[in-house]
């Protein structure tokens, strides 16, 4: 819908002989803006997204990411009421491997942890995630990255 309005605006202003150059620039930036849905960029984008929201106590949404999550929604929000932001960097290559119609990629992680007392944590390991990968049947949702596993460090708490 925005590339068809940016090209009905392009198309207005080159129709009335001013230069079209904002529009020339806005598609490459929109495709920039969303990596394809099984690139590892876009499982690094989910992670991203995934921390943020525990962030910003946007916990369903958050929770929603995991394809089978390993705890119950009242569990998740416990354990993640008290972080205030939470920095995250990618530390290695993401690393892919296939089973069975599925894709799994593992990203390297070293989280920067801020609690909302003042305190601050680090954790590190690896976010692992998963989707299909283009069987007959599979939903659009499978097609995407859903979180897996994690398996990072226990936060050290510096208070």
């Amino acid at each position: 819908m925005r590339a068809l309005m940016v090209l009905g605006l392009g198309l207005l202003l080159a129709g009335c002989g001013q230069e079209n150059a904002a529009t020339d620039n806005a598609a490459p930036q929109a495709a920039q803006m969303q990596p394809a849905p099984g690139s590892p960029e876009a499982a690094e984008a989910l992670v991203q997204t995934y921390y943020q929201a525990i962030a910003s106590q946007d916990l369903k949404l958050a929770f929603g990411f995991w394809e089978h999550p390993r705890q119950s929604f009242i569990n998740f929000q416990q354990d993640n009421a008290n972080i205030s932001a939470i920095e995250v960097s990618f530390t290695g290559e993401p690393q892919t491997e296939g089973a069975a119609g599925s894709i799994y990629i593992t990203l390297p992680v070293s989280l920067a942890i801020h609690y909302k007392d003042g305190s601050n944590g680090k954790a590190k390991g690896n976010v692992v995630l998963k989707r299909v990968n283009k069987v007959p049947g599979a939903t659009e949702q499978q097609l995407h990255w859903q979180l897996y596993d994690t398996a990072l460090s226990r936060p050290a708490v510096d208070r």
